[in-house]
């Protein structure tokens, strides 16, 4: 059976594996520029993500807790980290579990995310959201990191 505490080793580990997303700048003046630089943006975006998924897939000890896990961006510069768990938890446990470690989180994407999402070509809005959710796909705890 899967505990809160081994929920919350394998979150962190994710956690410091999954560091990634940014926003779009957005520049209203409708011109090519702006065209080019949103979509270098985008593939900035999408080159960070694949690298996040390719980090994630290449972990075998995630297949016990999560049912899982999904990178995705949103435009105009979201990238969104989606953990589905493999087992039914106590939902209320596991939000004040993670509430805890938001501080971890935010320095997670300071330290490391950020700058990597800046060094694969984000330069602007870089954003990053965590969603957990239970076995049966009800959301147990979201937050969004900038």
């Amino acid at each position: 059976m899967l505990t809160i505490a081994k929920a919350g080793v394998s979150l962190l580990t994710a956690a410091c594996l999954a560091v990634g997303f940014t926003a779009c700048s957005s520049d209203d003046d409708g011109g090519a520029s702006h065209s080019a630089s949103a979509n270098a943006q985008h593939e900035a975006l999408e080159k960070y993500a694949d690298k996040e998924r390719t980090a994630l897939a290449a972990h075998d000890e995630f297949k016990d807790t999560y049912s899982s896990i999904k990178v995705a961006v949103a435009d105009p510069g979201t990238v969104e980290f989606t953990y589905t768990y493999a087992q039914q938890l106590d939902a209320a446990k596991v939000a004040s579990y993670l509430d805890g470690k938001v501080a971890t989180f935010q320095s997670t994407f300071d330290d490391d995310v950020a700058p990597a999402m800046e060094a694969t070509g984000v330069k602007t809005g870089r954003k990053m959201v965590y969603t957990y959710l239970n076995a049966d796909g009800t959301q147990i705890w979201t937050h969004s990191f900038e």
